[in-house]
Order: C-alpha cells, then structure tokens, then sequence
C-alpha cells in the first residue's frame, strides 16, 4: 500500500473512533435543556459549565459529562476536587489558602477562604469594576464563580434521599421506613397529608407528642433544603403551555399545583438520579426514555452531540501540523516525491474535517458561520486553505501546502483559544441573525481576508528566497502574488459594498465610519495602494512583495485590534487580553518586512558592484 494512502487510512480511523467513542453516559448525552437563550444537548452544557470553572473543557481521567452528573449527585464530594484555577498569590493570601504548584483549589478551599473574608469582599463587590485593581476583580470573579459553582451543585438535590423520619408512625403515613432517608420531591408528593398533620398540630393545645416533635423535625429539614429553591441554572423540563418556559426541577416544586404531566417528568428523573446513584445503566436508559417521550423532538440536539463527539477542528489542526511535518522531511530529503503526497493528503484531510466542522455549525445554528469572531476565525482559515491547495495544483513546488498548513495551524490555535470563552454556538442578537446582506456580506469579507493572509504568507517566502537564492528567478511566484492581492482586492471590496448596503437596511445609514467599518476601508485601501505602485511601475516586485507582508498588519487589526476600542456597533466581536498578543505579532511582521527589505537591497547592491 502506498504511503499516502495509509496516511488516509490512519487518519479515517482516528476521526471515526473519536466521533463514535462511548461511555456509561451516552444517553445522557442528547437531553435537551434550555441555556443562555437557546435549546443544546446535556453535553454541550456540560462543557460549557466546565470551561467556565476549570477553564478547560475536559478533566483529566473523567468525562465532562461524568464531571457534571457527580457534581449534581453527590456535590460534597465534589466540593473537594480541585477545579479552581488561581494563579494570583495575591488573591491567595488574601483568601488565607496556601499555593500549591498546580494552582488548583477545591471548592471548599475557596469558600472557607471567602467566608474569612465575607465583610471585605462585600465592599469590594460594592464598587465599580473600574475602581477596583486587578487583585480585587480577579477576587471579585473567583466570588462569582464560586456562587455559581454552588448553584449549579444544588440543580438536584431534590433528589437526593437526604431527609429522615425516624417515628414509626408518622413514616408510615408518608410512606416511608423509619430512619430510611428521602428526598424532597416524595414529600412534595404526600403535601397533602403534611398539611393536614400540620393544621392539626396548630390546634393542637395540649404538650407536643413524640409523632408531633418528629413533625416539626422534618418540617426543619424542608425547611432548610428551601435553601437551593432559587436554582434556575438546569433548566431540562420543557414548557407545558404556551405562555410557559423551560424550568428546573426546583421551580416545579415551588407549592404549584403540578398537572400529571408535570408529576411523570419529575418521577422520570427522580429515577434517573436513583440509577446513576446505584450506578445501573439499564434503569437510567429506561428512566430517560420515559422522559423523552414527554419532551418535544429536536433532531438538531443530536447533531450538536455529535459535532461534539467529532472534534472536527482538533482533527483538521492535527492534519494540517501532520501536512507541515511531512513536508518538512521531505525538504531534508526523506523520500521527497511520497512524503511531499502525503503532506498533500493530510493537508485535504485536513480541509475535509475543517468543512465537517463548518458544515455541522451551519446545520446546528440554521446560518452560515459569520456572525462572531470564533466563526470568522473557521471561515477565514478554510478559505486560506483551499485558496492555496489551488495555488499547489498550479505550481507544484509545495509552496501552496506550506502556505495552507501555516495559515490553517496558526488560525486553529486561535481559534482554540476563543473556544475556551465559553458556548461557541451561542445565540445572537437579532440584528446580526435575520438579514440576507449580512450573510453576503460577511462571506465576501472573510475571503478577502483569507486572501489577503494567502498573499501574504507567499510574500514571505518571495523575500526569504530572495535572500537565500537571489540569482534565481522568481518570476511564477510574483505572478502568483499579484493574483492573489487582486482576488482579495475584489472580495474586500465587494464585501465592503455590500457591508454597507446591510447597514443602510439594518441601522439606516450606509456608512457611519464604525470602527470595523475603517478597518474594512483600510484593507481596500491598502491592497489598492499596492495594486497602483505595480501598474504604475513605483514598486517593484521587492516592494509589492514587502508590502504584502505589512497587509498582515491591516488585516490584524481590522480583524482583532477594533475590538480594542469597545466602541462601535458591531459589538458581538469585542474581546479582552489580546492587546500584547497583537502588538506582538505586529512587530514581528514590521521587523520581518524591514529586514526582509534591507537585506534584499543589500545583496543587490553587492552582486552589482562585484558584477563591475
């Protein structure tokens, strides 16, 4: 078999075992539940309550749905595992907790520590976020964090069998066995017979009975389990009506009257918690199966799950750094003809499952990904990726596989970074979900942008050529160049055409010279400066070259550095700390483009006066 061909096989196999991989908490994985203005699977939950605490969407050695279904059976244990990341000392000493080398605290660390400090932390909550330093927010947030933590903990614990009546007779009118603990949702069902016993008992004149004590006792255990009756995070029961939403189970079981219907999904999952905690998978597959019969269909939750399952991106991030690799052996002369097809093979590969990934976000959200930076980043990539595998069916000297595994890897490792922020798929505001000019528009800027990256890129190996062989002609390769700058000349500009025709529709005016606005107008310019300096031969191919590696520049802060200002109407983009990581990539790519330049003209120089 041919060594391409194994590369495929490998990489088949890799992606089908991950998508199809399963666990004890498979049919967990596709209940719906209601999250942050939309419907996703358990699964997708999950991950992003995880991310939010851990910052991380996987625990080492336990699945992140497992995560969660120990954490809302059994929270005190949960309490103890470490999942708090600090890295701040000083929070630390202020919390009273000592620092470990992981920088990870448990739960309970961190509300012991925060119980110390209860009367500073509530003025420190008082004031403004901008009066406060950065050890105070970082505290402030590790507070919030923590409270959401525990609400989330609580989601169930009215089913957790923790209430306990130990006289004989009054366990026999609930139903009960002596000194056998129960759950609150039982006794939401004998409401009634704890109501008449309590009406009775404050008739009552004569001393209190030993069955009257243990009344007053289980009336203090409910009591105190009221505490979690404001969870609302878990919202997995669907609406009953149509002026109802989706609730928690703790919002059911505030004194309403519940229908049967109500009364079936509650018991249905009061044996779903009894299965997980007896661990048997045969009563919790049957008890999810009565609940999903009363809950509405909704085929695109299974997509969710399984768009989850592929990992799509992570698999197209490995294809394109496996493209790299291989191509890099083949340049130190390891079998250059087969290696060179592999690193093609992995890179369409690569291409494939970035597609799949797009594809699935397409079908999930019912709209092209344009509508947030993390999309854009996908699209953006995909785009620079196929523009160059056509560049490599023209040339054939692995400059196109180079360029695409590059701009595919670098974009990926962003991209991963933005998916830690939270739910990726998350809904939008109206005005950025429902107009077909948006749609346009965005899908024509985003090539321009891939475009302009292509271009660049391939600007840079025109200047590092042009210091390592300056005698060779590189002619094919600024030809190239020129095509490139001119295709995403045209998507720039008509995507910029049509940004505006969307504004006037949107907001009423065609242009109000927004920041993303300037940015797109600033590309344009850009690219039209150049494409100018070439007709008008006042640059040469040195100069176009080398300011097609500054167009990086534009793009990045017409794509990133806007959202900087936290002004403006496109404000579905705005992000923090990435300030140094841009001015850093900027710098490097002026200095590249200045040195580049320099000694370029240099060795010119010298080979004319060595020619005289």
């Amino acid at each position: 078999m041919k060594p391409y061909a194994c590369v495929v096989l490998l990489l088949a196999q890799a992606f089908f075992v991950g998508a199809l991989a399963t666990t004890s908490y498979t049919s967990l994985e596709d209940l719906a539940i209601q999250h942050e203005g939309r419907l996703k699977p358990l699964d997708t939950f999950a991950r992003v309550q995880l991310l939010s605490i851990y910052e991380k969407s996987k625990v080492r050695g336990e699945a992140t749905l497992e995560w969660l279904v120990r954490l809302l059976i059994d929270p005190e244990k949960a309490y103890r595992k470490p999942l708090f990341r600090v890295r701040n000392r000083e929070v630390l000493e202020a919390l009273e907790i000592a620092p470990n080398k992981s920088h990870l605290y448990s739960f309970q660390e961190i509300r012991t520590g925060l119980q110390k400090t209860s009367t500073t932390l509530q003025q420190l909550y008082a004031k403004p976020q901008e009066m406060r330093s950065l050890v105070e927010n970082q505290w402030v947030a590790l507070y919030l964090k923590s409270l959401h933590y525990f609400e989330l903990s609580r989601s169930f614990t009215c089913f957790i069998p923790d209430i306990t009546v130990d006289d004989p007779t009054l366990a026999a009118a609930l139903d009960l066995r002596p000194g056998r603990p129960a759950n609150y949702w039982h006794f939401i069902l004998k409401r009634a017979i704890l109501k008449e016993k309590l009406n009775a008992l404050s008739q009552k004149e004569t001393p209190l009975e030993t069955q009257d004590k243990a009344l007053v006792a289980l009336v203090d255990q409910l009591n105190h389990k009221l505490v979690d009756q404001p969870t609302r995070i878990l919202r997995i029961l669907p609406p009953q009506g149509a002026s109802e939403t989706w609730a928690s189970p703790w919002e059911w079981m505030d004194g309403r009257d519940l229908t049967s219907q109500q009364i079936a999904l509650l018991q249905a999952l009061q044996q779903a918690v009894n299965a997980l905690l007896g661990n048997d998978a045969l009563a919790l597959k049957a008890a999810l199966m009565t609940f999903q019969q009363s809950v509405p269909d909704n085929a695109l939750i299974g997509w969710e799950v399984f768009y989850n399952k592929a990992d799509f991106f992570y698999k197209s991030f490995y294809g394109y750094l496996l493209a790299f690799l291989l191509l890099a052996l083949s340049w130190m002369g390891w079998r250059q003809g087969g290696l060179r097809r592999c690193s093609l093979v992995c890179l369409g590969v690569g291409a494939v499952f970035h597609a799949l990934g797009i594809g699935c976000r397409i079908v999930i959200m019912g709209r092209p990904p344009v509508s947030t930076l993390y999309e854009s980043i996908l699209f953006v990539s995909l785009i620079a990726v196929l523009l160059c595998l056509l560049l490599e069916g023209r040339r054939k000297d692995s400059i196109g596989i180079l360029t695409a595994a590059l701009i595919g890897a670098v974009l990926h490792l962003i991209g991963f970074r933005y998916a830690t922020d939270g739910d990726t798929l998350e809904m939008l505001v109206a005005v950025l979900n429902s107009n077909f000019w948006l749609t346009t528009h965005v899908l024509t800027i985003t090539m321009g942008y891939g475009s302009v990256l292509v271009a660049g890129v391939v600007a840079h190996g025109y200047l590092v050529l042009s210091i390592l062989k300056p005698q060779e002609k590189r002619d094919e390769l600024y030809k190239n160049m020129i095509g490139l700058s001119l295709v995403a000349l045209f998507f720039t500009i008509l995507g910029t055409i049509l940004g505006g025709i969307w504004a006037d529709q949107s907001w009423g005016r065609f242009w109000g010279w927004d920041p993303k606005e300037n940015g797109a107008l600033l590309i344009v310019l850009w690219l039209l400066m150049l494409t100018h300096g070439r007709i008008g031969y006042i640059l040469s191919p040195l100069g176009f070259a080398t300011g097609l590696v500054l167009a990086n520049i534009v793009v990045a802060l017409a794509w990133f550095g806007v959202n900087l200002l936290s002004v403006g109407l496109h404000s579905y983009g705005f992000t923090e700390n990435i300030a140094f990581n841009l001015a850093l990539f900027c710098s490097i790519e002026l200095l590249f483009a200045l040195l580049g330049y320099a000694l370029v003209r240099i060795r010119s120089n010298v080979r004319r006066a060595v020619g005289r």
